[in-house]
């Protein structure tokens, strides 16, 4: 059997738990530290979009262990191959790539690392609240989980309280949809009119909406274009929202606020 370098293992035990024991010889270790890896990753993911589990300071302990069982799957890697390969000697132009490569695996291609991107990206990214104006609900500094998948399936809804791109800026924004494109919304007396008819809107019930802004006049209507929604804040004496500067197209909608994960007292569904 050819030797194997021991740094090779190490760089991928770092890519992934347990490639570094495929590849020194011990597949059904390596296996088996690749399905505890995945089944943490999946229960943990199950715990955190979970609308009725609240995070809290103890989810930090099963993290910790996680975190110690990653450092022990890199050093058994090492440590199996080195020992198994004592006569193992790295060609000369290695003995600087390989370290280089140990590096850039540990820091830049680490798989774990690749998972949180690509679940960023795809399926939920974590925001952070950097305004009070859609308080009680979301307050500064909550940081919360934003479900991109949900709108795949279905269109925004009124009482979706919706992350998205700020057409008129860089910046991202989360509002509650309050109307859909096709509708002609008032505010009258605190509430919201669709159509002419009361509009209760879920999750903000006890909101009392105040007229401002071009889109927002007293006694006006205004009509909300197809591919376009109506949002506004729940803290609606501060918030500059579709009142202000008009409507959401429906493609700048990134996801819905799903759950509050952090401060840990928070910790509930956005709704």
């Amino acid at each position: 059997m050819k030797p194997k370098d021991p740094l090779v293992a190490l760089m991928l035990a770092f890519l992934f738990p347990g490639l570094g024991q495929i590849y020194s010889g011990r597949a059904a270790r390596g296996a088996g530290f690749m399905m505890v890896h995945l089944s943490f990753l999946g229960v943990a993911a199950a715990f955190m979009f979970h609308l009725t589990m609240e995070t809290n300071r103890y989810f930090l302990l099963p993290v910790l262990f996680f975190a110690v069982f990653e450092v022990f799957v890199v050093i058994d890697a090492y440590l199996y191959t080195k020992k198994v390969n004592l006569a193992f000697r790295r060609p000369a132009v290695k003995k600087i790539l390989i370290p280089l490569g140990v590096v850039f695996f540990m820091f830049v291609v680490n798989g774990n690392t690749l998972l949180v991107l690509a679940m960023k990206r795809y399926i939920a990214p974590v925001a952070r609240v950097r305004s009070n104006s859609m308080r009680p609900r979301l307050m500064t500094g909550d940081w919360f989980l934003i479900d991109k998948m949900v709108y795949r399936q279905r269109s925004p809804r009124p009482g979706d309280v919706v992350f998205f791109d700020f057409h008129l800026d860089e910046r991202v924004v989360v509002k509650r949809v309050v109307a859909s494109g096709g509708e002609m919304v008032e505010i009258r007396g605190g509430d919201i009119y669709i159509d002419g008819r009361i509009r209760d809107i879920p999750g903000a019930a006890a909101v009392n909406y105040l007229n401002a802004g071009e889109f927002g006049r007293a006694g006006e209507a205004v009509f909300v274009p197809p591919g376009y929604y109506f949002v506004l804040g729940d803290n609606t004496e501060i918030s500059i929202d579709s009142r202000y500067w008009g409507f959401v197209p429906a493609q700048n909608i990134i996801g819905c606020a799903h759950k509050i994960i952090y401060p840990f007292y928070r910790s509930s569904p956005v709704e």
